[in-house]
């Protein structure tokens, strides 16, 4: 069998998340819950991120390299985190220094997102963006729709505005731009656009908008990679999450595990006995403690 025991830090990284989590976050969804479609979800849920702001554990998702107090960047992941993954393992310091420094502050309600193109989307032409297509986005709009803090858009470079040529490889015609809200405002408006905001089955106040960049121009040292640069620290920024995606969705499956266990001791569903001592409940049960366990010593 296999046995972990946390560290007296670790220990205490983990009640400090769940004091937070209890003080901060617990009432969050009675409120955002109330509101009719995604958007306005999201927006209710500003001023809760503010609250965790100013308790630093933000900063404590970042690691010391690039600021921040975190140890291990690999146990930690929010979305906005994800957001800032290109620019902290890649940027440059001088990058980081100016562009990390909202995160680090403690203050605010910062967001930051990794922004993709759908297939066929963003083509890139010198520092113009050219050809906007629909964006596939986490945080991009930020609270208001006119961008977050901080977006990393990856792009496709292109000579002459075409398609990506089948001879070519991929990987090498990317690259990642660094977009703030500065640079949105200093574009025309019609060069930043929100198309829609989907609603997310199973994740009812986070914004994925799609949106669009036409014409959009970025200064020089806003281009974050170059062509060629970008792939590998684009795959390995999302492979460092992976394993706490993992912890996350199985930190969820033992939470709806306990009501669902709950509800077998307390409700007889009409017979004479709570319907955990029927067999095939109970069998049932047995079943998914022993998966949602075994998921657990693997993330």
């Amino acid at each position: 069998m296999v046995h972990f025991e946390l560290t007296s830090h670790q220990k205490a990284i983990k009640d400090k998340a769940s004091t937070i989590s209890q003080e901060i976050l617990s009432p969050a969804y009675a409120n955002y819950s109330t509101h009719p479609d995604q958007l306005s979800r999201f927006r209710a849920t500003r001023p809760y991120y503010a609250k965790l702001m100013q308790t630093g554990i933000l900063k404590a998702l970042i690691p010391k390299s690039a600021g921040g107090t975190c140890e291990d960047l690999s146990i930690h992941l929010v979305g906005t985190v994800l957001g800032l993954l290109p620019l902290i393992v890649g940027g440059t310091t001088e990058q980081k220094e100016k562009f990390l420094a909202p995160f680090l502050s403690g203050e605010g309600d910062h967001l930051a997102s990794l922004t993709h193109s759908e297939p066929g989307g963003t083509a890139n032409r010198g520092l113009p963006l050219r050809l906007g297509r629909r964006l596939w986005t986490t945080n991009s709009a930020g609270w208001d729709g006119q961008g977050a803090t901080l977006s990393c858009l990856v792009a496709r470079y292109s000579e002459d505005d075409s398609p990506e040529k089948i001879e070519n490889t991929p990987a090498d015609n990317i690259m990642v731009l660094l977009v703030t809200r500065d640079i949105i405002a200093q574009n025309s408006p019609e060069s930043y656009t929100m198309l829609s905001e989907p609603n997310l089955m199973g994740h009812i106040a986070v914004t994925g908008p799609h949106t669009r960049h036409t014409n959009f121009r970025i200064p020089a040292d806003h281009v974050l990679f170059h062509p060629g640069q970008a792939a590998p620290i684009i795959e390995k920024s999302f492979g460092i999450t992976g394993a706490v995606v993992g912890a996350i969705a199985v930190g969820r499956m033992r939470t709806a595990f306990d009501m669902a266990i709950g509800f077998t001791r307390k409700d007889n569903c009409g017979g004479a006995v709570p319907i955990i001592q029927r067999q095939s409940v109970a069998d049932l049960m047995i079943d998914v403690k022993i998966k949602i366990d075994s998921a657990r010593t693997v993330v």
